[in-house]
């Protein structure tokens, strides 16, 4: 058995629930719109049951962060926020403290720079000494970024010491790990939170759901979903596997519309996964970038 078969068959990373479906309607299987108020709290309830301690949220998800300064008491849940896009690092530290009023904190686990190309582009140093900045005056534990290439993140390490990164990681996206970027990462001592798991629920729909402006993916995404069915996995499983056998991943950010969602979503995550192996699950990503970036989808 090789060391990822040995990590993915005995390993579960810890959960972070993302918070984006509380303030936006979002996702591509996302038929139902945000969820109302109740069912949020709802949601954070269930979290704090199953041990989940970690949310993720921003100021781009809408009233997500104010919900949480409602329902996500401090004693039970550390919090992970964002920077704005296209943040101006001189409005930085004044816009974190308006982030910490509506979740009604004097601070938080992490502060993540939301787009990769405002630390790769010309005010990145000036946007990175404020969030050092923000550190050092106790607003934040960590610092960081969410980045969407490993190019970009490759670019971002030749410059930056980031405490934590957020990146992609899904059956269908291996491209940090193929880029040798997650063990950058574990050489470096960074922490790792895999986001996007379910694509945004593009890989739990079936075949037939697909939109037609993803109609190229569809021979790919029925091999998968055949392959899922002759193997008696479901495609929950499946997804979270993907990431289970990055050893270097902490935390996987998953989002869910309802407190019977996240059940599902923990049940999986620690189902025996006998019939999965990393090969099989490898066979499956792809290289296309219009394929696999939500950002590229075409609308």
């Amino acid at each position: 058995m090789t060391e990822a078969e040995r990590h993915i068959a005995t390993a579960a990373p810890a959960l972070a629930l993302g918070t984006v479906q509380f303030g936006l309607e979002y996702g591509i299987a996302n038929r139902h719109g945000k969820p109302g108020q109740d069912a949020t709290r709802k949601v954070l309830e269930r979290a704090a049951h199953h041990g989940i301690r970690t949310l993720d949220t921003a100021p781009a998800y809408g009233e997500a962060e104010a919900l949480l300064g409602r329902y996500a008491p401090a004693q039970q849940f550390d919090l992970i926020t964002k920077t704005r896009p296209g943040q101006d690092p001189a409005t930085l530290l004044p816009e974190i403290k308006a982030s910490l009023e509506r979740l009604q904190r004097s601070s938080v686990q992490a502060i993540l720079v939301h787009r990769e190309d405002d630390l790769t582009g010309p005010s990145g140093e000036a946007l990175w000494r404020a969030l050092r900045k923000a550190r050092e005056t106790g607003l934040t534990q960590r610092i960081g970024v969410s980045v969407y290439a490993p190019e970009a993140l490759r670019r971002i390490l030749a410059r930056f010491d980031p405490d934590l990164v957020q990146l992609p990681c899904n059956v269908y996206d291996s491209r940090f790990a193929d880029a040798d970027m997650l063990a950058e990462c574990a050489r470096r001592g960074i922490a790792v939170h895999a986001r996007s798991i379910f694509l945004q629920g593009l890989l739990l729909m079936p075949p037939t759901a697909l939109p037609a402006s993803l109609r190229t993916l569809r021979p790919h995404h029925e091999r998968f979903h055949a392959w899922l069915s002759a193997h008696r996995i479901s495609p929950l499983q499946a997804a979270l596997a993907a990431c289970r056998m990055h050893p270097e991943i902490s935390a996987l950010v998953v989002g869910c519309q309802s407190a019977s969602e996240l059940d599902e979503i923990v049940a999986a995550l620690h189902a025996p996964l006998t019939n999965i192996t990393p090969n099989a699950l490898a066979d499956f990503a792809l290289p296309g970038e219009p394929l696999i970036n939500p950002a590229r989808w075409a609308t």
